[in-house]
């Protein structure tokens, strides 16, 4: 019974490890996406001039 418990343990841990890198993988990716927004936004603000 213990084994399995702590078996039951590490998977909730892998689970909760790989969530976060998810959360983190999105997060990145949006603070890539908002960059290129801005670096777009201010490409055309030069052109205009």
């Amino acid at each position: 019974m213990k084994e399995q418990k702590l078996f039951i343990n590490d998977m909730n841990y892998i689970n909760q490890h790989l969530e976060i890198q998810k959360e983190y993988k999105v997060g990145v990716g949006v603070c890539v996406t908002n960059t290129i927004v801005v670096y777009l936004m201010f490409l055309g603000v030069l052109m205009k001039i």
